[in-house]
């Protein structure tokens, strides 16, 4: 599922402080490295470059470039981008792992009672 959330509409109140600064650092780039940086931490997904150049239309090269530029050129801007992208890259493995545990759990299930049928199934009748 795709959000498209602007910065600010996924400002928690606790990281109002960070998002504050992140913003004013982002206002200080060129557009074009303005536009990708707000479209790769935009929504809650944590984007792909892919998604990124897509939503965009850009190529992925492009999008790597500006990222580069911005990189060289503002590196406390873009290490502030990349501390908030990392977070959103971990809260994105940690919901995949919840995922992962739940379709686990329910996989176990329906192999239990898989065994439990052909169990009963197998059992002489009147014992």
């Amino acid at each position: 599922m795709t959000h498209h959330t602007t910065l600010d509409q996924q400002t928690l109140p606790e990281e109002k402080g960070g998002m504050d600064r992140l913003n004013s650092l982002l206002q200080k780039l060129p557009a074009g490295q303005r536009r990708v940086a707000k479209a790769l931490i935009a929504g809650d997904d944590a984007r792909t470059y892919r998604q990124v150049a897509s939503s965009l239309g850009l190529h992925r090269g492009t999008v790597n470039q500006h990222l580069r530029r911005m990189r060289l050129q503002h590196p406390d801007t873009y290490a502030a981008l990349m501390e908030y992208r990392a977070q959103q890259l971990a809260d994105r493995h940690q919901r995949a792992l919840e995922r992962a545990q739940e379709h686990s759990r329910r996989w176990h299930r329906v192999q239990a009672r898989r065994r439990r049928h052909r169990e009963q199934s197998e059992s002489p009748i009147g014992d």
